[in-house]
């Protein structure tokens, strides 16, 4: 099947909590990697919030669905930085344990991200 032929959703949303709460709904809902099955079905299962004519009304049934869930992400957030500084440190000892030179530094990062 030809790219020109699969049907795309395509949606521009600016609010960067509301990104993160579909990312994130939507890696809940599916399985393996995000962008396999039907992105279609994945968005329909999401649970939304009944809304309302007034929209202050909408933004507050949208801030109180979203806020719980906002701070399990932001948590997340959290535990990776400090993974991801912790595994610095790591490497940093491993290098130093080693002795290797700033060459041979750049060499094993630079594997490490290929």
């Amino acid at each position: 099947m030809r790219a020109a032929n699969v049907k795309a959703l395509r949606l521009r949303i600016t609010d960067e909590n509301m990104r993160k709460f579909i990312l994130y709904s939507l890696k809940n809902t599916t399985p393996g990697k995000l962008g396999k099955g039907n992105i279609l079905k994945q968005i329909q299962k999401l649970k939304i919030p009944n809304f309302v004519t007034n929209e202050i009304e909408n933004t507050k049934i949208i801030q109180e669905f979203m806020t719980p869930f906002l701070e399990q992400v932001a948590k997340r957030e959290q535990i990776e930085k400090e993974i991801s500084k912790t595994d610095r440190t790591i490497d940093q000892m491993v290098y130093e344990l080693y002795r290797l030179t700033d060459e041979e530094i750049a060499i094993v990062e630079k594997s490490l991200t290929s």
